[in-house]
């Protein structure tokens, strides 16, 4: 089975204002982005995966808040089907 890769946002957002949190929940589902838990998000990685959540934790530090970018990697193949899965669910809604 081929490993895929992740590009993984990790985000803290200030709780006010409120209206920000809210810009960035938008922003994330607008690239497709499904949430792995709370605050970490990921998208199939890419360049332009990495671009926009670069861009994206400019943003939310710009706003007070703290975020990091990154890549991911899950070993096992119910994780990583797991995965798909929620994207595949995301889509369909």
């Amino acid at each position: 089975m081929e490993t895929l890769r992740w590009t993984v946002l990790i985000h803290n957002i200030p709780p006010k204002p409120a209206y920000f949190r809210i810009k960035v929940a938008n922003r994330l589902s607008g690239l497709g982005a499904v949430a792995l838990k709370n605050s970490v998000y990921l998208l199939p990685d890419s360049a332009e995966a990495r671009e926009s959540f670069i861009w994206l934790a400019q943003e939310v530090e710009a706003g007070g808040g703290k975020a990091f970018v990154g890549e991911a990697t899950f070993f096992g193949a119910r994780v990583a089907e797991g995965i798909k899965e929620m994207f595949m669910a995301a889509r369909e809604q």
